[in-house]
């Protein structure tokens, strides 16, 4: 079992205990369809894969912590394991994410006007569209 924080595009955060046998089933409830994965230095975040494609709202505070702009309910989970490094498994998120603080500052992040429209005009701005590269 893995404590993760889920944060959902309305800015809401809570904690959630992800098994460690078929967590994904959890995962894919969450993000609502097959997810695909962000990483960070000490944590991953796994989202809706094609949530861009079918207009899932803006997730501000996912969007701010990966540092792309990111759609969707996001699950954050810990990828560093006890001796710090990176193994695939799932881990306890840091203990920062699981603060009042960071609850606080997700609100007032996914709260901000200004935050929103530069998000929302990065992923307007995107291309979608197929690009066919030849193997030769």
């Amino acid at each position: 079992m893995a404590t993760a924080v889920v944060i959902r595009s309305s800015g809401e955060v809570f904690t959630q205990d992800i098994p460690t046998e078929n967590g994904h089933t959890l995962i894919h409830e969450i993000v609502g369809g097959w997810f695909d994965c962000v990483r960070g230095e000490e944590i991953v975040g796994y989202v809706h894969d094609e949530g861009l494609l079918i207009g899932l709202p803006v997730n501000a505070v996912a969007s701010m912590l990966f540092q792309r702009p990111l759609v969707g309910d996001c699950v954050v989970i810990g990828s560093l394991n006890e001796k710090g490094e990176y193994d695939g498994e799932n881990h306890d998120v840091p203990k920062a994410f699981t603060s009042g603080r960071f609850f606080d500052f997700a609100k007032e992040i996914a709260e901000s006007e200004v935050v929103q429209a530069m998000l929302t005009k990065a992923i307007s701005e995107m291309d979608f569209s197929p690009t066919i590269t030849s193997l030769n």
